[in-house]
């Protein structure tokens, strides 16, 4: 074989099938916006453009410099951003799905000297929620602690949310119990009602009624929707006894079940003893 040979077979480059796309072209609106001379005026029309526009690779650049133009101003102005202010610019950030850039955000606060709050860690919790990123937000909590900032209710709320959206209660609940122990936080109505609501999605209704019996000792309501499901869910279960309990402090709140919610514990309740049907009579009765 002649030593020019192999080059002679090889494919010409202009042949090939695939060529690489170059990249796409700013669009003018985005062109537009950073010649804007009012970094407000920027910031307004880029948060309110539509949302495909955000997915735009110049768009990240816009955005930052749209904020730190801002920022900026401000200062000139004489007016120190505060917390939030930054968790205004962070939220459109997150909103225009730039996690990152928000991100950087957070740390340029306190590289200037401002100091975060629980309201920027959330903006961040937020972002990692939609996206499902337990691990992310637990290491936002973790970062909140060495920052001397208490985790609040709201804090585990978006963790809780994001536990129980992946159909991970136990950890949810496992969180609940470090919320009181660790951080001495307590829970609120809705850390509870959002904790009852996983389990009740994810079929777990025993551990459901341990959170029902928590939340009814704290003080706290279920909300009606809370009562019916767990209450057809332990029917459905077979646990007729704690279904029957369900459905007494439903009617003590004044909340009672609909037709199918009935049906479903019938098969249950008949299969039960003379107490539980002589509860589930009078309930359906002064319903």
């Amino acid at each position: 074989m002649l030593p020019n040979s192999r080059a002679r077979h090889r494919r010409d480059p202009s042949k090939l099938l695939y060529k690489p796309r170059p990249p796409p072209e700013p669009h003018p609106f985005l062109l537009h916006l950073k010649s804007l001379p009012s970094p407000v005026a920027a910031a307004a029309a880029l948060l309110s453009a539509p949302r495909r526009l955000h997915d735009h690779p110049f768009a990240s650049c816009v955005l930052y410099r749209a904020a730190e133009r801002l920022k900026e101003e401000m200062v000139r102005r004489g007016v120190s951003p505060n917390a939030v202010t930054y968790s205004l610019l962070m939220r459109g950030l997150c909103d225009a799905g730039r996690l990152d850039d928000a991100k950087k955000l957070m740390f340029d606060m306190e590289y200037q000297g401002c100091q975060t709050e629980a309201v920027n860690y959330g903006v961040l919790m937020s972002a990692y929620a939609r996206q499902g990123d337990v691990d992310a937000i637990k290491g936002l909590l973790s970062d909140m602690r060495k920052h001397k900032l208490g985790p609040d209710d709201a804090s585990y709320n978006v963790l809780i949310k994001c536990l129980c959206d992946s159909g991970r209660v136990e950890e949810a609940h496992k969180a609940l119990v470090e919320m009181q122990l660790k951080d001495g936080t307590a829970p609120s109505a809705a850390t509870y009602r959002v904790l009852a609501d996983g389990c009740c999605r994810a079929g777990d209704f025993g551990l459901g009624l341990r959170v029902f019996n928590a939340m009814l000792s704290s003080g706290h309501r279920p909300l009606g929707h809370t009562f019916k499901h767990l209450a057809k869910g332990l029917g459905e279960d077979g646990k007729a006894e704690e279904a029957c309990f369900v459905l007494e402090k439903m009617a003590e709140s004044g909340i009672w079940m609909d037709a199918e919610g009935w049906r479903s514990l019938a098969t249950c309740v008949c299969s039960g003893g003379a107490g539980e049907v002589k509860l589930v009579d009078e309930l359906a009765l002064s319903s």
